[in-house]
């Protein structure tokens, strides 16, 4: 699971954490203007590097809780692993709970 929201969805929450900057202004305080624009690009970055985990490992995490609720840590025979991959996929939304509605 952590493969698939890797290789085929990290450029897409890349993207989608990158957009929620986009457009927006970002200002901080320094001792000068350089100070000032360096704090402003890492609070900005820190903010993209966040949702973007958010997106990714945290999801990863979510879906393989899910996989392992559906399976009992792989105890039940049923629903066998490819089925409970999907239904995990299908069941965890890739956007966090406390998040959802405020990612463009």
């Amino acid at each position: 699971m952590s493969e698939r929201v890797y290789n085929h969805e990290a450029t897409a929450a890349a993207q989608k954490a990158a957009q929620k900057l986009v457009g927006r202004t970002v200002t901080a305080g320094g001792a000068n203007c350089q100070a000032a624009l360096d704090a402003a690009i890492k609070d900005a970055n820190e903010q993209l590097c966040r949702d973007y985990l958010d997106l990714t490992s945290g999801w990863s995490t979510r879906l393989g809780d899910r996989y392992d609720e559906l399976t009992d840590h792989g105890k039940r025979s049923r629903p066998d692993v490819e089925e409970a991959i999907r239904q995990s996929f299908e069941l965890e939304p890739r956007e966090p709970p406390e998040t959802r509605g405020r990612l463009p």
